[in-house]
């Protein structure tokens, strides 16, 4: 039986990429591999810079591994594990964000921001008329 699964085509760097939503069993295999990501230890209060910014940086480093799996995972491959690191090889941060957001979108994963977060600030508006 073949499984039905809807996909989307994305064009990256002038190529098609087609990536698809992660079946019911991917799903919860990718939430038990989230889940077992070791995640920064929370930074104290009054924490040097340096210290934030090393803080931030574990950050950003577990979401590329969130994200790349799921990417793994959005382009069917047999092997999650080297799809992840040749996926983490062949784009860089800004394609493998358009990907995750397509795999994540199709696969049913939230992807609301917070509406502070979401709206500019008025000094930063931009006037379009021209």
């Amino acid at each position: 039986m073949e499984p039905i699964l809807s996909s989307e085509k994305v064009t990256i760097g002038g190529q098609v990429v087609t990536v698809r939503e992660l079946s019911a069993l991917e799903y919860l295999d990718y939430m038990d591999y989230v889940n077992s990501v070791d995640t920064p230890e929370e930074l104290p209060e009054g924490s040097s810079p340096k210290a934030q910014q090393k803080h931030l940086l574990g950050w950003r480093r577990v979401t590329l591994l969130a994200h790349s799996r799921l990417v793994a995972y959005g382009l069917a491959s047999e092997d999650i594990d080297e799809a992840q690191k040749a996926i983490q090889q062949q784009y860089n941060t800004a394609g493998l964000q358009q990907l995750n957001e397509v795999v994540a979108r199709l696969s049913g994963f939230s992807l609301d921001v917070d509406q502070e977060e979401a709206e500019p600030a008025e000094s930063q508006e931009v006037d379009t008329k021209k």
